[in-house]
């Protein structure tokens, strides 16, 4: 029996020696401030990603992307990789004429990651023939910053509004 006291008492001891020597509790992950040059520059991105649709470059809207961009189009299977995300615009850009509008809803900054809300308005011209079609949306973009310092989108999920986008068959 007094074996099994002197085991609880080098217990206790020896615990509370290791909770004395524990390095004081901290944050878990130190985060950089988050910069109005962020926001700006997370803002930047997304506007040339339009710009670069709107002037029908899929090489354009796939160099903003990381090399292993998740992308997730409503009604499609999610892709991964740039490759992957780059022919996806071709397909879609080789049908379309798109002139889109971009609203920043709100950007989030947290270290070297992103979050960008929007909404985009505009309209969507067949290349071989038909009426522009009215064009509503709204994404989430993640982004990462890359070792330069610049950002790219990393994960996107995107969902029109407009319904008669969202019954064509190629979207």
């Amino acid at each position: 029996m007094r074996q099994l006291s002197t085991f609880w008492v080098v217990i206790f001891l020896v615990s509370v020696s290791l909770q004395n020597c524990a390095p004081e509790p901290g944050p878990a992950v130190e985060e950089a401030a988050t910069t109005e040059a962020d926001v700006e520059a997370v803002k930047r991105v997304r506007e040339q990603a339009v710009a670069a649709i709107n002037a029908g470059d899929a090489d354009a809207v796939a160099a903003l992307a990381t090399d292993d961009i998740v992308w997730m189009p409503q009604d499609k299977p999610t892709s991964i990789g740039k490759e992957a995300f780059r022919l996806y615009w071709v397909a879609l850009l080789d049908q379309f004429v798109f002139d889109r509008t971009l609203s920043h809803d709100e950007v989030i900054v947290a270290g070297d990651w992103a979050i960008h809300r929007s909404t985009l308005e505009g309209t969507m011209t067949p290349k071989f023939g038909g009426e522009p079609m009215s064009h509503s949306a709204k994404a989430i973009d993640i982004l990462r910053r890359q070792p330069d310092g610049s950002w790219k989108h990393a994960r996107i999920i995107f969902n029109g509004n407009s319904p008669d986008v969202v019954a064509h068959p190629n979207l």
